[in-house]
Parts: C-alpha cells; sequence; structure tokens
C-alpha cells in the first residue's frame, strides 16, 4: 500500500502511517537528486533497522530505465552507489520517479525478513517540495532567515530589529530543530538586545523532554554570559539533575563560568564541582572530566573566582594530568590574585613528572607576578637546564619586570646551554628591544648546531622593526663559513632583512 502521509522541514520528510523513520531528499546541484533514509519495521517483539544513503544523477542512464512504471530490483543499483553493508537481506523497489520544476518525488518499498523468517515490508513517498518557504517569521521565511543569519553584523546597533523573529522560529516546535538551534545560538551571540529570548530558553530546558534542545538552549545562554545571569538558579538545577546524561549537562558548566561573578550562587556551584567526589550513580555530577570542565570555567571568571584557588592548589597535586595541567593554567589566569598559590606553582614546576605541566607552571608564575616573578628569576641560576630555559620562558609573560630581573636574564645569554640563550633572548626582546646587545646574539645563535634554535633566531631577526640592518657585517662574514647550514640561513636572513645576495 502506497502511503502518502508525509511532513517535510527543511527538506526532511516523516512519515505518520508508515514505518519509515527519516528521510531526507535534497536537490543539490541540479543534477542530482540525493536521498537518505532508514526503515524500522516490527516484527515480535523486535525492530527490524536499514538504512539507506546514496546518490542518482540525471545524468545517468539507470535514471531513464527508471522512470515510469517499471519495477527493476535497485539492489545492485543502490549497493553500487551506497557500498553500505547494510543492504544486505534487503530487495529494493523503485516504484516511481517523477522530475517537475517545482517538486521532485520518490517512492521506496523496502522488503527484508527477520531471523524468524517473517516478512516486513516498508512503502513510503518522500517529496522534495518548498515546505520551508510556506511559513514566514517576522517577515521571512526559514531560507530568507538562514541567509540572514550569515551576514549579520553583531555590532550594528539596530541588531535587535531581528531578535522577534529569531525567537519565533525558537518558539516553533514546528521547525526543523537545526533551524530552531542556529536561531538560538545567534540570540545568544546578539547578547543584551536579546534578552527577552532568556525566558524562553529555560523554558525550553525545564519542560522540553529533547536532550539536543537542552543543549542548544543552555549554549546559547553561556553565549549571553553576564546578561544570563539570571538563568543561574536553574542552570544549577539543571546540572544537578539525574535525570539528564552528564555530557549534556557539561554544557551547563561553561555558562556558569560566563555568568562569573553576575550572580552569587555561579562561583560556589563550580567551586563545588572541583571539591566533591561522588560516584557515578550520585545526583552531583562527578568524574575528573567535571572537574577539568568546572576548573576551565573558573578560568573564565579570572580574579574574581579567587575564592577558588585553594582547591585549584589542592588539585595540582591530583594523579590526573589532566586535571593538574588544567588548575595550574587556571591559577595562572588568576594574576597577583592568585599570588598565594607561588609555591605550590613553583614545587609543581620543579617536581612534575609531566613536561606540559611544567611550562604551564612557568607561564604561571609569570601571569602572577610578584613572588612568581622572584621565583623564577631564581630558578635561572639553577642548576637543571631544563628549569632555567623555562623559568626565561615565563618571564615573558610579565608586563613590565624588574631591573633584577632583566640583569638575570642578561646573565642568561651567556648560559652553556643554547636553549637557554635563545629563550632568554626572545624573552629579553619582549621586555627591552635592546638591538646592541640582543642582535649579536642572535646572529651568534644562527650557527647553533640545533636546527630548531637556528630557526628561532632567525625569525627573531627577520621580525624586527626598522630591519636589523646592524647585522649586515656579521650575516655577511657568515657567508664564508664551511657549515652549509650556517651559509644558507645567513643568507636568508639578508635577504630577508632587504640586502639581496645569492644563497651560496
Amino acid at each position: 500500500m502506497l502511503v502518502n502521509d508525509h511532513r517535510l522541514l527543511d527538506g526532511r520528510a516523516s512519515c505518520g502511517n508508515s514505518p519509515l523513520v527519516d528521510a531526507v531528499l535534497r536537490q543539490s546541484p541540479p543534477d542530482e537528486l540525493m536521498f537518505s533514509y532508514r526503515t524500522a519495521g516490527q516484527a515480535s517483539s523486535s525492530t527490524l533497522h536499514r538504512s539507506i544513503t546514496g546518490k542518482i544523477t540525471t545524468k545517468n542512464r539507470n535514471l531513464e530505465l527508471l522512470r515510469g512504471d517499471k519495477r527493476p530490483t535497485l539492489t545492485t543499483m543502490v549497493s553500487r552507489l551506497c557500498g553500505s553493508p547494510t543492504l544486505r537481506g534487503w530487495r529494493l523497489h523503485l516504484i516511481g520517479i517523477l522530475l517537475i520544476p517545482a517538486a521532485a518525488a520518490m517512492v521506496l518499498a523496502g522488503e527484508g525478513r527477520h531471523a524468524d523468517g517473517r516478512r516486513v515490508l516498508a512503502t513510503c513517498e518522500i517529496s522534495r517540495q518548498h515546505e520551508p518557504d510556506r511559513k514566514r517569521y517576522d517577515g521571512l521565511t526559514i531560507t530568507q532567515w538562514q541567509e540572514r543569519i550569515k551576514n549579520v553584523d553583531f555590532n550594528s546597533p539596530d541588531i535587535g530589529n531581528i531578535v522577534p523573529g529569531l525567537l519565533a522560529i525558537v518558539k516553533d516546535q514546528d521547525a526543523s530543530p537545526i533551524s530552531r538551534q542556529l536561531a538560538a545560538l545567534t540570540l545568544g551571540r546578539i547578547g543584551r538586545p536579546a534578552k527577552s529570548a532568556i525566558p524562553v530558553l529555560l523554558e525550553l530546558i525545564d519542560q522540553n523532554s529533547d536532550h539536543h534542545t537542552h543543549g542548544w538552549a543552555v549554549k546559547a545562554l553561556s553565549l549571553m554570559g553576564a546578561e544570563a545571569a539570571d538563568a543561574t538558579p536553574q542552570l544549577v538545577k539543571y546540572l544537578d539533575d539525574p535525570r539528564y546524561p552528564l555530557e549534556e549537562r557539561y554544557v551547563a558548566i561553561e555558562a556558569l563560568g560566563q555568568i562569573g561573578a553576575s550572580h552569587q550562587a555561579a562561583i560556589p556551584k563550580l567551586i563545588q564541582l572541583l571539591e566533591v567526589d561522588h560516584g557515578p550513580e550520585s545526583s552531583q555530577v562527578s568524574g575528573d572530566e567535571t572537574r577539568i570542565l568546572a576548573t576551565e570555567a573558573i578560568g573564565l571568571v579570572g580574579p574574581a573566582a579567587a575564592p577558588a584557588i585553594p582547591a585549584l592548589i589542592s588539585n595540582s597535586r591530583s594523579a590526573n594530568e589532566r586535571i593538574r595541567r588544567a588548575s595550574v593554567v587556571t591559577l595562572g589566569l588568576m594574576g597577583p590574585a592568585g599570588d598565594i598559590a607561588v609555591p605550590a606553582l613553583a614545587e609543581v614546576l620543579v617536581i612534575d613528572e609531566s613536561a606540559s605541566v611544567r611550562d604551564q607552571a612557568a607561564l604561571a608564575l609569570g601571569n602572577i607576578g610578584g613572588r612568581g616573578e622572584q621565583a623564577l628569576v631564581h630558578f635561572l641560576a639553577d642548576d637543571d637546564v631544563e628549569l632555567r630555559w623555562r623559568s626565561a620562558w615565563g618571564l615573558a609573560n610579565i608586563g613590565e619586570v624588574s631591573p633584577k630581573t632583566i640583569a638575570a636574564l642578561q646573565n642568561a645569554l651567556e648560559d652553556p646551554e643554547a636553549n637557554v640563550r635563545i629563550t632568554a633572548a626572545e624573552t629579553l626582546w619582549s621586555q627591552s628591544q635592546d638591538r646592541a646587545t640582543l642582535i649579536p646574539v642572535f646572529v651568534l645563535l644562527l650557527t647553533d648546531t640545533d636546527r630548531q634554535i637556528r630557526i628561532r633566531a632567525y625569525r627573531e631577526l627577520i621580525a624586527m622593526q626598522p630591519p636589523a640592518f646592524e647585522a649586515k657585517d656579521r650575516l655577511t662574514e657568515l657567508l664564508d663559513d664551511n657549515r652549509s647550514y650556517v651559509r644558507s640561513i645567513a643568507a636568508r636572513t639578508l635577504n630577508a632583512i632587504g640586502i639581496p645576495v645569492v644563497d651560496p
């Protein structure tokens, strides 16, 4: 029996009286008809699922044979088009195909057998029409809204004019999920002028049972940041609700981080997520992934989340490397407010087993400054070469270093290890722009046996403004060096700063 009952939203069709669960049909480019469908038919107590995705090109001779009332078997043809193993056990027929300017219709019939031998039939007509353009939202169709969103200027003073139409799309349960999601996220990016969307988004979270809808509704609130502060209690409630999968509640953690100090309940909840350690069956969000996300959310808040510092210090000693790294990064984002964490970060810099975590500890000490800067200067004279170059690297994060720090970095230019010298020179250049001192250092480093050291020195020299013409004589001397790699990089550097030479 041919089933004609169907709905089509944004190119997606579903048949209410058919075993057909999902169908997509679109035509792009004009000479191709794309189709994808999934069927499910009941047999005994189990459900049979098969899926097909394929392409029929109007230039294909097979398509001509399939027009009209002919019913050739499609198994071979669709198998070739799809290459899908899901076709096993299925005999497919194309009942008819009609191509007219306004619409394209395809009628598919599927037949399969269950393990118990019972036969399952699925027949449905999928039509491609311009259904999305029939309904208008504030005067525009879905297609027109999609184009408008692509070209929206979020800095325009008239940005609020598009809010009613976008809000109408979000509210329309008959609109496609993708269209509603796009509208909601656009409202989130608009921010304050779209504040009227917040109650609608909260209602979707509270009343809608579709977890996918929850995800984009919460994400839209997250994009609004402080403007969505009034949503904090409901976000906290959603975060703690065990009815929803953890991975879907994670979006609410980011939203709380974006809200930050704008609501008194946001930061305490994030701190709680750093500290609690319930099992997976608990109603509380828990686990290592949660701690990492909560840590990153606190980093979004910055110094206003200073009450989280003790918990972050504790987590910087976690057995989980990712938790330690995230905690160290976030401590650095506290800036001077993180001064209390300097001893713990110095300890991490010295003894943590992960090079990545030690890297972040050096940067965090530089971001904090003050006692953090003093710790890095102290480590510049350490016996451990890695500790020395990481300390020089971390000092580059300080806005304005002290004369004592400048002197320590200048001493590091004489370090026996090239990695320490180049790192100290890079940091000094970012702090002092001392050409007379640093250009000779960079030129000398062009001769190092380590290719990465040479590349770093080359980049510093060619990036200088005005160009490093002072290096001309030294670089020209290197053109006669007995090492080919030195001659080559010297020539490249001269050419890059505007002194043409032939690469030897």
